[in-house]
């Protein structure tokens, strides 16, 4: 791994200066990958956070669509109860 990156005495000027120039775009590379890993990970945090948000109201509204179903339903049966008493 390290012997690619190793100068040795017979190394020219040219290429020492081509290698420091590879290794500073390395290093460029690295530090990017390095801020999209962090802002993707914010970014993953915050949509699993959406995500619990988004079923937890999922669940409170399809409980509260039951809820205003049986409602109707038992104002429906009453209505009917009333109409073939009178």
């Amino acid at each position: 791994m390290f012997a690619s990156f190793y100068i040795g005495p017979m190394t020219s000027l040219k290429s020492t200066s081509n290698i420091e120039k590879s290794l500073v775009q390395l290093e460029s590379c690295i530090e990017e990958l390095a801020h999209t890993c962090s802002r993707l990970r914010q970014e993953n945090e915050a949509l699993r956070h959406r995500h619990t948000e988004l079923v937890t109201e999922r669940a409170q509204l399809i409980d509260k669509n039951e809820r205003a179903r049986a409602r109707i339903e038992s104002m429906m049966a009453r209505l009917k109860a009333m109409e073939l008493d009178q």
